[in-house]
């Protein structure tokens, strides 16, 4: 991505505004600020941008690993066999989901007989307990009786169903803000492709098919803009965001004194705009800035040259760049 500076920003609307570009009060930068992050979040979301896409490979759970505890219940995707686990125990480390006595595969609709008392049962086999209308798994090889039943018995495991769906975040991985498209292969590199169905829920996009992995074309999460300026005697816990040097930056670890985004890089990633909003935020927040302050008649005209900034910038993509995407620029 082209990044701008937010310093730019700041500075171009100081000058439209008469103010002091340089001597920015604090209560004038904070209204700069979260007026910019207001726009900011209507040019993010006005179209496809291609600075605010993400096309990404994506599993539905994580990649099961060696190193990891698993709680129980806990999902895993276990690449060798292309396929889901679900943990039957607590504090599981280290033990592969091949492993009947610690892991069950993993469906949408387990399935298996009606438990029967007086039954001699293998270690993974499945049944379905009338009593509560369930499916467990069995972790231990045992012939059953009346009063080891399933639902509390330590010979089994009751399973859950597979929730089929791409979550907005996924540890290791960008953080979605909306979903536009699934598909089975990359849709930028081959024409060969299927589009998946879903459905949205607070969790993300559930998959109607009977696939383990999708391709998503989505929006990227839209980064905010809240943070203070920088201070070298303050102490900032992880996520927390500063301005510094003309950009704002958020921590990813704990930040002891006189550890800024320059003296302690590793702790800071800085906070990312796509060049091509810098001219539509500038005349933008001055449009907010003027309505702000009780220029309302001067605001509208602000706010048409908002509107054309934007509006060149789908012209460059679309008309001289040839990219021939559904792009809506949404007037404020």
């Amino acid at each position: 991505m082209r990044k701008l500076t937010f310093s730019n920003v700041l500075h171009g609307v100081a000058q439209l505004a008469g103010l002091d570009r340089d001597n920015l009060s604090t209560s004038e930068f904070k209204r700069i600020r979260d007026l910019s992050d207001a726009r900011l979040a209507l040019a993010w979301e006005s179209g496809e941008w291609p600075d605010t896409l993400l096309v990404e490979k994506r599993k539905f759970r994580p990649l099961w690993s060696s190193a990891t505890t698993y709680a129980q219940n806990a999902e895993v995707y276990y690449a060798p066999e292309d396929k889901y686990y679900q943990s039957l125990t607590s504090s599981n480390t280290g033990n592969l989901p091949t492993d009947k006595s610690k892991w069950a595969d993993a469906g949408e609709s387990p399935s298996g007989d009606a438990w029967q008392s007086g039954k001699a049962y293998a270690l993974g086999d499945t049944v379905k307990y009338s009593t509560d209308g369930e499916h467990y798994w069995c972790i231990s090889a045992h012939t059953s009786s009346s009063s080891d039943t399933p639902e509390s018995s330590s010979y089994w495991t009751k399973l859950i169903a597979f929730d089929r769906y791409i979550a907005y975040e996924q540890t290791g991985e960008t953080k979605i803000g909306e979903f536009l498209a699934l598909f089975s292969k990359d849709p930028r590199n081959l024409s060969a492709n299927k589009e998946y169905s879903y459905e949205l829920t607070g969790l993300g996009a559930h998959v109607v098919s009977d696939v383990t992995q999708v391709w998503v074309k989505g929006r990227k999460y839209r980064p905010t803009l809240s943070g203070d300026t920088y201070s070298s005697s303050s102490t900032y816990s992880t996520g927390s965001q500063v301005y510094h040097n003309g950009n704002f930056y958020e921590s990813n670890a704990s930040v002891a004194v006189n550890e800024s985004p320059e003296t302690a890089a590793s702790k800071w990633d800085i906070v990312e705009i796509p060049y091509i909003f810098q001219g539509y935020l500038i005349r933008g927040v001055y449009a907010d800035y003027l309505r702000a302050t009780g220029n309302n008649e001067l605001a509208s005209p602000a706010d048409a040259d908002a509107e054309a900034m934007l509006t060149i910038e789908a012209d460059k993509l679309l008309r001289q760049q040839g990219q021939v995407k559904r792009l809506n620029v949404f007037s404020y």
